[in-house]
């Protein structure tokens, strides 16, 4: 299970760490346009890699029941997924206020 979490972890954050405009023009500005680009591909692959390997060894190993949500939480679930679905199709759709607000809404749906 931590070799999962770290890949969420490390997926996610060199995702979010796009989203850190200055920082993320000091370090091109360092690195170059293209080896940044090598160096985000790395990593995220590398994330990914840690996300399907903690999955499979998960699997292999049975399941674990991490967590048992308490049942007052469903309502409050399904208003957090609408406003997730609403974030994931401003993503795709056409440009305008919601995507405008988040900036970002795919990474805001996650």
């Amino acid at each position: 299970m931590w070799i999962l979490i770290a890949g969420i972890v490390l997926f996610l954050g060199v995702h979010t760490f796009t989203t850190l405009r200055t920082a993320r023009a000091a370090l091109v500005a360092r690195l170059g346009e293209g080896p940044y680009k090598g160096l985000y591909s790395l990593v995220s692959a590398i994330g990914l890699g840690l996300i399907v390997w903690g999955f499979g060894t998960y699997r292999a190993a049975g399941y674990v029941a991490v967590w048992n949500p308490p049942l007052w939480l469903n309502p409050i679930t399904i208003v957090l997924m609408w406003f997730a679905f609403v974030a994931l199709c401003a993503a795709y759709g056409p440009p305008g206020r919601i995507r405008a607000v988040l900036r970002h809404p795919m990474l805001v749906a996650i």
